[in-house]
Parts: structure tokens; sequence; C-alpha cells
């Protein structure tokens, strides 16, 4: 495995989140390296990896973050509200997960599926904290040993670059960008992988300071 625990993670986890005293929050960030654990034992540092900057730009338009987190969080006396969501470390209640579910008609997206699951979650009223202490860790390598890769081709499943590129072509329908079906049929053919009602893609660009149409990302938390 990639990754790694605290100690008691679970109670960890548990006590961060009802701090947060919002039905709707979600724990989430980068996980910190696991040699952070290895140096300073099971609770880490006094500071959090925290992702704050939104590029735009770099990949057909649609808005991806830095791995690992591009900036720390230090002595927060409890979750920080954060306009980043990441798939390596997410805690909240049961609810989530059927409200807005994996999107299994986007396969292949890995580091494109981040920012448009955090809309899906934004536009359905739920938010997203910063930790304020380390509860899962991650090796980030390198690993000249590699990776054994599935040989998709053989055992007969579909062309990964295919799947790629049609489900890229429904994140640029989600969000709204150049290179969607921008026709009302296909945001309604989204169904429950589409946007939330409770708020806006317009109160969101606001919110994470981008512009989805202009490709312009944030400068980070300021």
């Amino acid at each position: 495995s990639h990754s790694d625990f605290t100690t008691h993670w679970d109670t960890v986890a548990r006590e961060q989140w009802h701090s947060i005293n919002n039905e709707y929050g979600i724990l989430s960030n980068q996980p910190a390296k696991l040699t952070e654990k290895e140096e300073y034992g099971a609770d880490g540092s006094n500071e959090v990896p925290r992702q704050c900057s939104v590029n735009i730009g770099q990949y057909e338009g649609i808005p991806l973050y830095d791995n690992p987190a591009d900036g720390y969080a230090q002595d927060l006396a409890g979750p920080h509200l954060s306009k980043t969501w990441s798939a390596a470390f997410s805690f909240a209640k049961c609810h989530l997960e059927e409200t807005a579910p994996y999107d299994n008609f986007a396969p292949q997206l890995f580091d494109a599926e981040q920012f448009p699951r955090f809309v899906r979650f934004w536009t359905r009223g739920y938010d997203v904290y910063t930790p304020s202490r380390n509860i899962v860790y991650h090796d980030y390598g390198p690993h000249p040993e590699g990776i054994d890769r599935l040989d998709w081709a053989s055992k007969g499943y579909p062309n990964p670059k295919v799947q790629r590129q049609n489900a890229l072509r429904r994140i640029k329908t989600l969000l709204g960008i150049e290179g969607g079906d921008k026709s009302p049929k296909a945001m309604a053919n989204l169904g429950l992988y589409g946007l939330g009602k409770r708020r806006t893609m317009k109160q969101l660009e606001e919110f994470v300071g981008i512009d989805l149409k202009g490709k312009k990302g944030n400068e980070g938390d300021k």
C-alpha cells in the first residue's frame, strides 16, 4: 500500500468531523508525506498539507490541483474551510456518497477527477475542510522498480485512451466549458452526476476565485 494512518485514525477523524458542526462537512486534504510520520511519530507535525491554488489551462481547461499539495496550514485550532477536495483522503457522512457518487461513466480521469467532484459536492451544499492534524500519510515515491499495469487490450477491456477522451468530454459538459456538449439535453442526461441545485456555478467560481470559461485559475489563499 502507498498510504498509512495515524494511530486511532478513525477516532481522530470522527472527532475532527464533529468539531466542524456541519452535517454537510467533508474532511479532506492531500495526505502528508509518509516520511513525515516516520520523522515526527504517529501524530505527525503541527502543520498539515493544504491545497490552495487551482490551476487551469494545463489540461484542456479542466482545473487541476498540485500533487503533493502546494501549501501547508500551521497550528490550526480546528478544521479550516477549503476551496479544494482530494480523492486521496475524504471523510464525511455516508449520505455524501449517496448524493454525489463517483461517476462510473467518466473513467480514466485520475488527476482530472477531483475538481469536478468538488463542484458536484459544493453545488449540493457540502463544504470541504482541511483537518487540523494529519490523519493519512502517503508514499509519493519515486518507485524505480515501477508499478505493474494491466494490459487492457489483451484482457478485452475498452481502450483506456478512448474512455478517457469520452470522460473528459463529459466533464467539460458538466463544467460548461469549451469542448463539452452545451445542449440542455446533455446537461439533463448527467442526472445524479450533474450539478446540484443549492449553489450555482457562478457562486462556486466566486468562492474559489477562478474563471472557467476564461481559463483563469486562482492565486491560492490570500
